[in-house]
């Protein structure tokens, strides 16, 4: 591993104690029980904010099933595969 992969491991170590005095843990329990999470939340964020990009770019566009929840897609490959938007509303990036 990397000395900045450390670095920011430990960085996030040390703001969950930081944030939480009274925890105590071991590597198993810490890499199970709150670093997936926190790991997850991150990339979750990562993942969000390259998905705008891409809609932004006019490269993906973004369809809401029945419930709300995002569904995203390649331009011009829903229309290829006979698909519609689920709420007839599909966003296109601008750019």
């Amino acid at each position: 591993m990397r000395k900045d992969e450390v670095e920011e491991v430990a960085a996030a170590i040390r703001h969950y104690f930081e944030s939480n005095p009274r925890a105590a843990d071991s590597v198993a329990g810490i890499t199970r029980w709150w670093w997936q999470r926190n790991r997850y939340a991150r990339e979750r964020d990562r993942v969000a904010s390259a998905l705008e990009l891409l809609v932004a770019e006019g490269t993906v566009g973004v369809r809401h099933s029945h419930d709300g929840e995002a569904l995203y897609f390649l331009i011009g490959r829903q229309q290829a595969a006979g698909g519609a938007p689920m709420d007839g509303k599909t966003q296109r990036g601008t750019s």
